[in-house]
């Protein structure tokens, strides 16, 4: 053979080799997100594999993490735990409904005594309790069902002052024209999660379905709550596109609601993702994005929610929408130590022609909003032969903030090749930060937490409830990071690279040794 086509051959099968290996590599190490270097967010962490996460930071310096996952006809809670954020305990399933297509959506809080509380669903709302300091499916309560045998979807759980507990939840209620329009429903326990008060409805105002609540509790002890309303609210969002973003207050404690408030701006036809959150001044501060403008609005309340300023636009921060136009994700907000507001959020900082989605942190002092900061950066990779957008995607933010100066964050990822289909593969991840806010005393709680023990909930003309024990997992059942599927990522992540090495400095060998 020639040496003029020796040497084209060789440079052609050296190229096809280096080819294969960028891709090899962007294959079977997937990208977690990147940290913006400096700005002292911790490097991503992969906790595990499911969705839908949630966390909280207790008293005690502990981080509690639960996200959904589905292992055979189950869809579980799965759970784990770490003292600094960087070391995590085996992860336990700590709850299973029959999956029937739904998923557990689970939310939790721990309370000042140390007790850790959590709802999740399958087509009903479950809530079960047990000590902060050692969960597991064992040292948990049998759960009860507190929502009534129609769709249920979204939870959310609060404490007050007081210690009574207040439950926020979305259930389907047969309307005209609207079979399957979930709204906003309240209760409360004043035995710490043993028996509740009958079921009210707190956004009837508005004939429309709900997604998406969020509930707040302030130094008064008044109970706020934000959602999204229109139709629908099933499987995690609303119907169409014409949502708006609701608020509701009860200044008695739960006894009576306040008219549901809708928030608006202008050229605003669809509303999304609202949090709330409170200053150190006590002011309430709403946020939520307006579409098309792709505008993300906050809105401040100085006087416990009874007035609101005018929206002001969030600058330098936009939605993720020109890239990934969700209406499944959500923002989140939690209050440090010396009173600021910090806001998560899945978006971008540049405007026109964005190359990546960010997992967004922004921090309110009572007057003004920082620069947005990224806590992790997810590049767009390309588009398909559709025109769809192709990369992994993060989803569902949550922030909270421990000892009073620890902020904590998880969300999760949608890999670029199952943005709506293998929910295995979709990635827990997890990232924390330290910042410059008076740390708080840990609280020791005792290693011997009482057992509460629940008893049939009070029947009422509204609801009645009952008791109900959770399936447990047969202890056969593996870890979802060692199902067959994750094996074999396993597999090709050890060996997978160090064969397209070996090919590669072949190739490179018969080049030089050919010329």
């Amino acid at each position: 053979m020639p040496i003029k086509l020796q040497r084209q051959l060789s440079s052609r099968v050296l190229h096809i080799v280096v080819v294969l290996t960028i891709c090899l590599t962007v294959l079977v190490f997937p990208s977690y997100g990147q940290t913006e270097t400096g700005n002292g967010w911790s490097e991503p962490q992969l906790i595990s594999y499911g969705w839908f996460p949630d966390i909280f930071a207790d008293r005690a310096g502990r981080v509690h993490l639960v996200w959904s996952y589905g292992i055979r006809d189950y869809d579980s809670v799965m759970y784990t735990t770490s003292e600094d954020g960087e070391n995590w305990a085996e992860i336990n399933d700590i709850a299973a409904r029959p999956s029937l297509g739904a998923v557990t959506r689970p939310a939790l809080m721990v309370d000042d005594e140390g007790t850790f509380h959590m709802t999740y669903k399958d087509y009903a709302i479950y809530y079960t309790h047990g000590p902060a300091d050692s969960v597991s499916a064992v040292s948990l309560l049998p759960s009860q069902q507190l929502s009534r045998e129609s769709a249920a979807y979204f939870s959310r759980i609060a404490r007050d002052s007081k210690g009574v507990m207040h439950l926020i939840f979305t259930e389907n209620i047969i309307a005209p024209g609207c079979p399957l329009c979930l709204q906003v429903f309240y209760r409360q326990s004043t035995d710490n999660g043993v028996t509740w008060s009958p079921i009210v409805n707190i956004s009837s105002a508005l004939p429309t379905g709900s997604a998406k609540p969020q509930v707040l509790i302030d130094d008064k002890d008044n109970i706020h709550v934000v959602w999204e309303s229109g139709r629908g609210g099933d499987l995690g969002q609303l119907l169409g596109e014409a949502s708006k973003v609701a608020y509701a207050v009860s200044y008695d404690g739960g006894q009576t609601w306040e008219k549901p408030y809708i928030f608006t701006a202008p050229n605003t036809f669809t509303s999304r993702n609202i949090a709330i959150g409170l200053d150190g001044d006590g002011k309430l501060v709403t946020v939520w994005l307006s579409l098309p403008k792709d505008v993300i609005y906050y809105h401040v309340s100085a006087d416990r929610g009874r007035t609101w300023s005018d929206p002001q636009p969030l600058t330098g921060v936009w939605s993720r929408a020109a890239i990934h136009n969700t209406k499944l994700d959500d923002f989140s907000a939690a209050t440090d130590s010396a009173g600021r507001l910090h806001l998560v959020l899945v978006g971008r900082t540049v405007e026109k022609n964005p190359k990546a989605m960010d997992v967004l942190h922004l921090t309110w002092d009572g007057t003004a909003w920082s620069t947005p900061e990224v806590i992790a950066n997810y590049p767009v990779v390309g588009s398909d032969n559709f025109g769809n957008t192709v990369g992994d995607f993060p989803e569902w933010p949550r922030i909270s903030i421990g000892n009073g100066n620890q902020l904590h964050v998880t969300w999760f990822v949608r890999d670029a090749g199952n943005l709506f289909g293998d929910t295995a593969s979709y990635q827990i991840i997890y990232s924390h930060r330290t910042i410059d806010a008076p740390p708080l005393s840990i609280v020791i709680w005792p290693t011997a937490t009482p057992t509460l023990v629940p008893t049939q909930p009070a029947v009422s003309e509204a609801t009645e409830t009952f008791a109900t024990a959770v399936p447990t997992l047969s202890p056969d059942i593996p870890d979802p990071t060692v199902t067959e599927t994750n094996i074999l990522r396993l597999v090709a992540r050890t060996t997978l690279p160090s064969a397209a090495i070996v090919l590669v400095i072949t190739a490179i060998f018969l080049l030089i040794r050919r010329r």
